[in-house]
Formats: structure tokens, sequence, C-alpha cells
């Protein structure tokens, strides 16, 4: 029994010391961020135009175990008038003068968006920073790792509901499909995930599947 406790916690340990290393090297952003481009995205950076600079924001890939699994949550954003109004996304939002750096701005927009403690989350490291000509956000994804299991409370205000999923669902075959889409009077094919009847595309596909290629070869 011990020593198969032992054996897990070595694991779980393994997994975040890879995913560590592999930050360290030359990041899989733009291959894996292609892997998931929408023909609507293709068509936004042709089209849009703003007369502003880029909106610094980010978002955060928050690690958690449990049933000796490896967790995150994503986020129902409530239904309005904002651009990304209705839509499945990491936590996240824009940089805020008060913030240190981006990843407070990640950790800080989380704790107010899902009811995390931040000082429990153990920074990681970042991806590939993403621009999103809509919001003309130029957002930058971190990975943190969360010291035990998040008591998850959403801030209606902007957040429909919270979706905590698995990074094993992520790797199913099956996961990965191509739905055709409705957005904005567009109708428009793009690669996608399908996890437990939610579907993930744009930034937040594109993102999530840097964060899978890189932690692919050293998940347990």
């Amino acid at each position: 029994m011990l020593i198969g406790y032992l054996s897990l916690l070595n694991r779980k340990v393994k997994y975040i010391e890879n995913i560590i290393e592999a930050l360290q090297t030359a990041l899989p952003g733009p291959k894996a961020h292609h892997e998931m481009l929408s023909e609507l995205r293709v068509k936004e950076l042709s089209i849009f135009t703003h007369p502003v600079p880029a909106v610094d924001a980010a978002v955060l890939i928050l690690l958690y175990q449990e049933d000796n699994r490896w967790w995150f949550p994503l986020i129902k954003r409530v239904t309005d008038n904002h651009v990304h109004s209705g839509q499945i996304a990491l936590p996240g939002g824009k940089y805020e003068i008060q913030d240190r750096d981006l990843e407070e701005t990640a950790i800080r927009e989380a704790t107010e968006e899902i009811g995390i403690a931040g000082d429990r989350v153990t920074r990681i490291g970042k991806l590939t920073s993403l621009y999103i000509a809509p919001s003309n956000y130029n957002v930058t994804p971190f990975i943190g790792l969360y010291n035990g299991k998040p008591n998850f409370i959403p801030d209606k205000t902007e957040v429909d509901y919270i979706i905590p999923v698995s990074v094993d669902a992520f790797r199913k075959k099956e996961s990965r499909k191509n739905k055709t889409f409705n957005v904005r009077g567009l109708q428009f094919e793009s690669p996608c995930f399908e996890i437990n009847g939610h579907t993930i595309w744009g930034a937040t596909a594109m993102i999530l599947n840097e964060f899978l290629t890189l932690s692919a070869p050293h998940h347990p």
C-alpha cells in the first residue's frame, strides 16, 4: 500500500517537473494553435483593425488533483453584449495597473471569477501569447498548480457556471471534432473539443492544444 502511494506521488511530482522542464524549451505554440485554427479567426485577422494598441490580458490553466487525475476549471461566460458572450473559456481577464505582472493578472482574475484562494496557487510558467482580434486582447496563458482541491464559487456577474474538466478527457481521440458554427452572422467550420457535452473552440481550444502538446510526452 505504502509503495503504491509513494509511486503515485512520484508520478504526480514528475508530471509537474516535466511540464516545467518543457516550458524552458521552444514552445509548440504556432503549430499547436494552427491545429485548432477556425475559418472565422482567419477572417477576423484580415478584417479587424483597431486604432489603439492591443490590451494585455491573461488566462489561467489551474491544475489540481482529484481521484488521482489532473483537472482544471473552464468557465461558461454569462450571456450579455460582450463579444465573447456565452462562450466557454479559461478564467482570466485584462491586466490592471495594480497587477505586478500578467501572471498576477491571471491569478487575480481567477480568484475573482471562480472563487479560488490565490495564495494557494503555485506558479508553473507561461505558454505562447495569442492575439484575439474581436476584443483586441493579447492573451498570455499561464499554468498554475493548486494546493488542494478548489472550492469553486462563480462570480455570477461574469460566470454562468464552472466546468471542471480532466486532462485525460482532452486526450481521448473522440474529443476532437470539426463543427459548423454560426457566430456574429458568420457561418464557418472549426476544429474544436467536445468534452461532456461542452464545445470548446477558438482561442481557448488553441491555448489548450498547446498545453496538451507540451505536456503529452510526460503525461502519466
